[in-house]
């Protein structure tokens, strides 16, 4: 019989919201005015919990369903607190530990979006809307970029190893042979152009294909890569 069902390694585009006051009154109102500055980019948007205050489980279903008010999708939390963990495996929300997710922020959530009563700094910039494009010459082998609230230019080439997550759409005039995300905090019309395009995996807004299934046409002269509906489309340019 032949395989209908495979299991793949990725990389997905999670945003993590960590919450420093269990208040949930406080809660409401911060996400609503963080959220009229950058709910363009986290409508839709799947996201990880990470209480950093004492949280108990009936405020953590409050959270949950705030999130889902504003169109935000939980699908984890990030704890080690048991009746946390018990209260979201019932939800069959996933269960990040921290002391091997706080590892790993970089490769599970690229975006933050910080809520608390006392206005501690966020680490998510304050004005989350696309500027001009940010010019880059070209990404080594282990190097990473991430430019949330911009469109890239890449002059040169993304080089096996290395990753590139962009806000907005990313054009690359040399090859591209790593890891490119482009619409990483959901901006599902973002779009990758380049023209030696063979990369390890390519993204947009989540959606990502490997290498293996990226069809060969898209890997000859100049190609658009965008996404429709729930499916990376790649036309060409030449």
């Amino acid at each position: 019989m032949a395989d209908i069902l495979e299991f793949k390694s990725s990389q997905l585009s999670l945003t993590l919201v960590r919450v420093y006051d269990a208040d949930m009154d406080n809660v409401a109102d911060l996400l609503e005015e963080k959220l009229a500055k950058a709910g363009r980019f986290l409508k839709g948007a799947p996201v990880v919990v990470d209480p950093v205050c004492s949280f108990n489980s009936v405020q953590l279903a409050q959270l949950l369903e705030l999130l889902r008010q504003h169109q935000m999708t939980p699908v984890g939390v990030r704890t080690n607190e048991s009746t946390l963990v018990e209260y979201a495996e019932l939800c069959g929300l996933a269960v990040f530990k921290p002391s091997a997710a706080s590892k790993q922020d970089d490769a599970v959530a690229v975006h933050h979006a910080a809520l608390n009563s006392n206005d501690k700094p966020s680490i998510a910039p304050q004005q989350p809307e696309l500027t001009t494009a940010h010019r880059l010459v070209s990404l080594r082998s282990g190097q990473l970029e991430k430019i949330m609230f911009a469109d890239v230019l890449v002059s040169g080439s993304v080089n096996s190893g290395a990753e590139l997550y962009a806000g907005g759409n990313i054009t690359v005039l040399g090859s591209v042979r790593g890891r490119v995300h482009a619409g990483a905090t959901g901006d599902r019309d973002a779009r990758i152009i380049a023209k030696d395009f063979n990369p390890e995996l390519v993204s947009i807004s989540g959606v990502f294909l490997l290498s293996d299934d990226i069809p060969s046409s898209a890997k000859r002269g100049w190609v658009e890569v965008f996404l429709e509906q729930q499916t990376l489309k790649f036309r060409s340019l030449d």
